[in-house]
């Protein structure tokens, strides 16, 4: 299931597949909207997503971070932290998670 989103995104954008066994260079999505809340986004790594520390950009996304099928466990967390119910973003993109509880 990863591997068939990361195939569609790269298709997506034009990139051809690289050929098994071949290097590919790492590139980091940007991280302008994570970066807008700093301190949020470091509590929000901590008791949200259980981690002292981790790489988050604006394509980071709540699956992630777990391997369970739903996200339930971490919406409940951000519920029960922030008060902001982000259950209806179905992407779980913590950039876009970020900005509804920066905003409430």
């Amino acid at each position: 299931m990863r591997f068939d989103k990361i195939k569609a995104d790269w298709r997506g954008q034009g990139k051809p597949l690289p050929r098994p066994g071949t290097e590919v260079p790492i590139e980091f999505a940007p991280s302008e909207h994570i970066h807008a809340h700093p301190e949020l986004t470091e509590d929000f790594i901590k008791h949200v997503l259980g981690l002292e520390w981790a790489f988050v950009s604006d394509g980071s996304s709540l699956s992630d971070f777990h391997t369970k099928e739903a996200n339930d466990e971490f919406h409940a967390k951000i519920m029960e932290r922030y008060g902001v119910d982000v259950s209806d973003i179905e992407s779980g993109n913590v950039a876009e998670i970020l900005d509804r509880i920066a905003t409430k």
